[in-house]
């Protein structure tokens, strides 16, 4: 990715040429803009925003709240550093998630929204987009199991209505009436994450006996997926749902990538593997 300014410049750029690119913030809180306002006209700009080339005019990288909030003081232009104007659209999210990130300025659902929008971009994986922005590959699945919610819900969650971490274990809640009713009551405030957590497992344990491809052994589910014609892989767990496996896969993949470039022996990194969890660690 290229972000280097052109001849390492701050330069005046007139505001009426600035348009707004797509961003990852969903909208700009007032009280908070109205603060920046006033503190752009009693201390000035402080960090220059950052815009890239687009024939005569510029389009805004980062730094829209602080664009925002220029307008309303009447400034003519801003300070800004210029962008190589090759930026690709995935080049401009992922500068964008990093800067929010660094902040800390995004909601749950805007993040989630923002690293999806990254990975069809760019085609990375889960775990790439993880090391990039600095977070972990299990962060990164649990805010993209967010999207899974139904419109209201993540609604709920933007505006928090409703906790992330809640939203995430009813996402892993695998029967469809059983997330509904639960989303409902969270909703309402009557059940917590934890309570989540217990009913969730309660109830895929009461479930796993329908089920012809799952057995249950000391409190865990063991699922049976078939890959191609000949192959099959078999995950095992307490309560498995489609959500809270993907980061398991992704790190696993990760993983299998590393030992294909090195001894490219399965059994090995399977041993390797079993290694890591005796002691305590992570795959």
């Amino acid at each position: 990715m290229t972000t280097s300014a052109r001849n390492d410049q701050i330069q005046q750029i007139p505001l009426d040429r600035i348009a707004c690119a797509p961003q990852v913030r969903d909208s700009i809180d007032a009280k908070a803009l109205a603060g920046l306002t006033q503190s752009l006209r009693e201390v000035g700009l402080i960090h220059p925003v950052l815009v890239r080339p687009d024939g005569e005019n510029w389009v805004m990288l980062d730094g829209h709240r602080r664009l925002a909030a220029a307008r309303q003081c009447g400034w003519a232009t801003i300070s800004a550093i210029v962008a190589e104007a090759d930026l690709s659209e995935a080049d401009v999210v992922e500068r964008q998630l990093l800067s929010a990130v660094q902040r800390a300025g995004l909601s749950p659902m805007e993040r989630a929204r923002a690293i999806d929008r990254l990975i069809k971009e760019t085609g990375w994986s889960g775990a790439r987009v993880a090391a990039r922005l600095g977070l972990s590959p299990a962060s990164v699945s649990k805010l993209l199991a967010l999207l899974v919610l139904p419109a209201q819900a993540q609604a709920d969650v933007e505006k928090g209505e409703l906790a992330a971490s809640t939203a995430y274990e009813i996402v892993r809640t695998v029967d469809a009436s059983d997330r509904s009713r639960l989303l409902e009551e969270a909703a309402r405030g009557r059940v917590t994450r934890d309570q989540v957590t217990l009913r969730r497992r309660a109830q895929g344990g009461r479930k796993l006996g329908r089920r012809s491809d799952t057995r249950s052994r000391a409190g865990r589910d063991r699922i049976v997926i078939p890959v191609g014609e000949e192959g099959s892989v078999t995950i095992s767990g307490s309560a498995l749902s489609t959500a809270g496996v993907i980061p398991w896969l992704e790190q696993l993949l990760e993983g299998l990538r590393r030992s294909a470039a090195t001894s490219g022996d399965i059994r090995q990194f399977a041993r390797e593997c079993r290694a890591r969890v005796g002691a305590g660690g992570g795959q």
